[in-house]
Parts: C-alpha cells; sequence; structure tokens
C-alpha cells in the first residue's frame, strides 16, 4: 500500500472515531440529563430555538415593538460579561485590542466613545485595564465580582476582588442609628 492509500485509510479511521466519540458524548449528554433534570448546553438550546420561534411569530404580528425587553441595567450587565470573556479570549489571540477598539472609533462609534473608552478602561474593565492591554497577555481568570445593588454602576462592571466588591458593598448599608432626637 502507498502512504497516499495510508493517509486516506488513517484520514478516515480517524474521522470514524471521532464521529462514535461524538455520537457517545452527545448520548451521554442526554442520560445526565435525565438522571439529573437538567443540562445546560441543552437548555440553552431549546430557549434559543424557542425565542428564535417566538421572536419570528411577534414580528410576523407586528407585535415586536409592543414586547418590552429586559432592563437597560440587565442588558449592560450581560453585554459587559460577554465584553469580558470576548477580551479574555482575544488577549490570548491579539494583544492589540486597544488598536482596534480606537479605529472603531473612527468609523462606526458614538459621539465621544474615545473618552469614554478610556474612562471605561481605568475605572471599569478589569480585563483590558489589568490583563494584556499593553500587549501583555496573562492567564488569570476573567471573573468579576458584581455589587448586587440594580442602581450602582459596579452592578454592570464589578470588581476585581471580592474584597474589592464586599468593601464596596458597606456603602450600599443602611445608615447607622445614632442617639440623637434630631437624626
Amino acid at each position: 500500500m502507498s502512504s497516499v492509500e495510508n493517509s486516506v485509510e488513517l484520514d478516515l479511521d480517524i474521522r470514524q472515531l471521532l464521529d462514535q466519540q461524538a455520537d457517545v458524548q452527545a448520548r451521554l449528554a442526554a442520560l445526565l440529563a435525565k438522571q439529573h433534570g437538567f443540562s445546560s448546553p441543552l437548555e440553552l438550546g431549546m430557549i434559543r430555538h424557542k425565542l428564535h420561534v417566538l421572536e419570528s411569530l411577534a414580528a410576523q404580528y407586528g407585535l415586536s415593538s409592543y414586547i418590552p425587553v429586559i432592563s437597560a441595567v440587565e442588558e449592560a450587565r450581560a453585554l459587559q460579561h460577554r465584553c469580558e470573556t470576548i477580551e479574555m479570549a482575544l488577549i490570548q489571540q491579539d494583544p492589540n485590542i486597544m488598536h482596534t477598539l480606537r479605529q472603531s472609533a473612527v468609523r462606526h462609534a458614538p459621539p465621544n466613545f474615545f473618552s469614554w473608552l478610556d474612562h471605561n478602561i481605568e475605572f471599569y474593565d478589569p480585563i483590558l485595564r489589568n490583563r494584556g492591554f499593553r500587549g501583555v497577555a496573562t492567564n488569570t481568570a476573567s471573573e468579576s465580582y458584581k455589587c448586587w445593588n440594580e442602581r450602582c454602576l459596579r452592578y454592570i462592571y464589578g470588581f476585581d476582588t471580592s474584597y474589592e466588591r464586599d468593601e464596596h458593598m458597606r456603602s450600599h448599608a443602611s445608615p447607622v442609628k445614632r442617639d440623637s432626637a434630631y437624626l
């Protein structure tokens, strides 16, 4: 047998094993979901499909503009989380994220994006501030610790450490009662 035939056979064998592995993983995920009652990837896929069908139906009936969405602060929190996870992935591949962000501001960004971006990174973006926007990639976790108060900006952006968050939480604590008849 020639090396080309061996290579083709080897590729077919590898493909067959990978297909079998994917099948086993899918079956295992389904069995675990039955056993435990919940599979987040499966659930997420089902909810995404359900949402897609319902949004299409609502659009068909012209109802889309009447359907409330999540609050602006909840959307901002979700978007910031997504930005952080994308930043962590990109830092490993493209240490020049800042250049790309600044270039987008020239063409497509809202007014004052440059100043907002600088302020955002300095005070609220733990990934770009601490983990590589100057071209130095590190392997620290992308977790941020969020404030529980929806009216607080740190509800969206959080803190780098749980200690910082816990210290901040004291600012939301109810005021101390005093022994004064005037207060």
